[in-house]
């Protein structure tokens, strides 16, 4: 007989230690026994599903009870929601009736079952769960099925058998239905199970392995059309506001405030009547360049003050001077020339009183940003004060649209469960601001790449902006997407809308005054003109092209006037290309070498650009088959549970 040694039978001795000792550690587990699901169909497309759940006690997880999840928000096509009802009728324990309470979750209900004050003995428990439910049937072109999560892939307990029964409203031809499953965690196609009809025409599932903690049943019961009626459109159409409600609210608000804002516009929005527009090659008498664009545009920008800059350098008052080692260091300063000079235009007399009155010059910088800011915001003032009357803006009907906004909002708030109302509130307050300094700085990004174009080195810059934006972006559109998550995806197109009808008839809505029309004509006539020289057979000289350059800038049509400019000077000189002849202006010192298309293009831009720049202070701009386990498309049920 052969010798074995200690430690081999001590090997022997362990490994049968722990075959022995396995089933004893498993029946001491905290654990579901066995899951019974018994559903009922009902031919108006209603479910009657009660739970039976047994489960082993040790006091470790269940110590008041257990709790149920049960989905009753779905995505369905196009990221449209779709919710069921769902309603429970009875609880027990051990086949007395169990306290519960029903708590709200992001996609469904928990359903708490226990007292706080009372606790589960350990030992073995039976829970019965019963629940109605609707609209989890599915209906397709050549036959009608269940789709079922029998338990749910989010029980925190293995479960040792599953077992569901389905009972048709009537009976079925057993040859005419299909029964199909799958077993194990979400996404798993195993299929360890065994389904059949029985003799009452009740369709059965069972599992044949135990599932672990996340493990799950799917069942799929499919028959022929006809056996249950299909929803009717008005029910889908039901169905389909229940489960998107806070989106068709955005919806009729978006309506709404279009509405609001289009009958406000044909009340005090609409314009007078244009006159005859023919080119006239003077500009209107007494208006400025910066005057014009201020009165076209029925408000202010920052092309307004490089306009009246602008004018008074070519008129000789100032010079524009570019100092700097390289493209990335470059600045402009502006200094006086003519100190006895008087500008013709008062809004240009502001700009230089405000800009050089203490000094003969100043630089486009930072550091200057409090004088800077002061003359623009001087010459806004003065602007207004002589412009004002020849337009109406409209502000009061214009902000009404967005008390129409929040009014929207509050109602939508309704059809909402109470604990996602904070964070749809948060949020939407938050885009609202966040979007409008994003919406900025994509406007930056944007002149950022179009300086490119006439000024390649401006890239690093550009990219620079780009990546400084793209996180700004992200957050935007993170933002976005929970809100629509928390609400409805409805919500993404509402609120675009929204914000585009906002902008738009923020200019909409103003409008000038019969005068202010007159006034308006005028201005682009000679516009007109600016863009048309050519064609019009116009002969232009330096002195002109200076004198006019201004308007050209502040009316948006600096490319055509220049282009045009130095087609004439290149014709003259017998140069077949355009771009060969250079440009000296005397109001200009720096060496930078100009065309008439380069100085109306590039350079005109780069001096907005600075200006723009350099008023405001440092540091303080912000760049604000199937589907498988509980997986796939469809199914209804689901959901998990564990113990309190």
């Amino acid at each position: 007989m052969p010798r074995v040694s200690l430690s081999t039978l001590a090997a022997l001795l362990s490994a049968l230690l722990v075959f022995v000792s396995a089933p004893r550690a498993r029946a001491q587990e905290e654990r579901i026994t066995r899951f019974e699901s018994d559903i009922q169909v009902f031919a108006d497309r209603r479910m009657t599903v009660t739970e039976t759940i047994s489960v082993h006690v040790t006091g470790e997880k269940i110590r008041h009870g257990i709790y149920r999840d049960i989905p009753t928000l779905y995505q369905g096509p196009m990221f449209l929601r779709k919710s069921v009802p769902f309603q429970v009728i009875e609880v027990t324990r051990d086949g007395n009736d169990e306290p519960y309470v029903i708590e709200n979750l992001e996609q469904g209900v928990r359903i708490r079952i226990g007292s706080e004050a009372a606790t589960v003995s350990r030992g073995e428990h039976v829970y019965a769960i019963t629940y109605e439910t609707a609209d989890q049937l599915g209906f397709f072109d050549d036959h009608d099925e269940l789709y079922w999560h029998v338990t749910g892939t989010g029980w925190a307990f293995p479960i040792d058998q599953i077992v569901a029964r389905v009972t048709l409203p009537r009976a079925v031809p057993r040859h005419k239905l299909t029964l199909e499953a799958y077993t194990g965690p979400e996404g798993s196609r195993a299929q360890d199970y065994t389904a059949a009809v029985d003799d009452a025409g009740v369709a059965v599932f069972e599992t044949t392995t135990p599932q672990p903690a996340g493990g799950n049943m799917s069942i799929v019961l499919s028959w022929p059309k006809g056996a249950i009626a299909e929803p009717t459109f008005e029910e889908k159409l039901r169905s389909f506001a229940r489960a998107n409600a806070f989106g068709l609210v955005g919806l009729v608000g978006l309506f709404l405030l279009w509405a609001y804002y289009h009958i406000q516009w044909l009340r005090v929005g609409r314009d007078p009547a244009k006159g005859i527009i023919t080119p006239v090659d003077t500009p209107p008498a007494g208006l400025s360049p910066a005057a014009c664009r201020f009165l076209m545009r029925m408000g202010y920008d920052r092309l307004c003050f490089a306009a009246a800059v602008f004018d008074l350098a070519v008129t000789g008052i100032i010079r524009v001077r570019e100092e700097g080692n390289s493209s990335f260091s470059k600045a402009f300063v502006i200094e006086r020339v003519d100190t006895d000079a008087v500008p013709v235009f008062d809004d240009e007399r502001i700009v230089l009183d405000k800009l050089l009155a203490r000094d003969d010059h100043i630089e486009l910088d930072q550091r200057h940003h409090t004088r800077i800011r002061g003359a623009i915001k001087a010459h806004e003032d003065h602007l207004g004060a002589q412009l004002g009357d020849l337009f109406r803006k409209n502000r009061l009907e214009w902000a009404v649209g967005l008390l129409v906004i929040i009014v929207v909002g509050a109602v939508g708030l309704v059809f909402l469960p109470p604990f996602r109302i904070p964070i749809v509130v948060f949020l939407s307050f938050w885009l609202s601001i966040w979007t409008i300094g994003v919406a900025v700085l994509l406007s930056a990004v944007v002149s950022a790449w179009a300086r490119v174009r006439h000024k390649p080195t401006m890239i690093v810059p550009a990219l620079f902006l780009t990546l400084f934006a793209a996180p700004f972006v992200a957050a935007e559109i993170v933002a976005s997407v929970i809100l629509a998550m928390q609400t409805s995806i409805l919500m993404v197109p509402v609120l675009v809308l929204m914000g585009v009808l906002v902008v738009v008839y923020a200019h909409l809505l103003k409008a000038p005054t019969p005068e202010g029309r007159k006034r308006m004509d005028q201005i682009e006539c000679f516009r007109r003109y600016l863009k048309q020289a050519q064609s019009l057979g116009t002969t232009v000289d330096q002195d002109r092209f200076e004198l006019y350059l201004p308007y050209a800038v502040a009316l948006d049509c600096e490319r055509e006037w220049g282009a045009y400019f130095e087609e004439m000077v290149s014709g003259a000189a017998g140069v077949g290309t355009s771009t060969s002849r250079a440009y000296d202006p005397i109001w200009y010192v720096g060496d930078r070498t100009l065309t008439p298309s380069s100085l109306c293009n590039s350079f005109a831009g780069s001096i907005a650009s600075s200006i723009s720049a350099a008023s405001t202070a440092p540091g303080s701009s912000s760049g604000v088959g199937g589907g498988g386990s509980s997986g796939g498309g469809g199914g209804g049920g689901g959901g998990g549970g564990g113990g309190w």
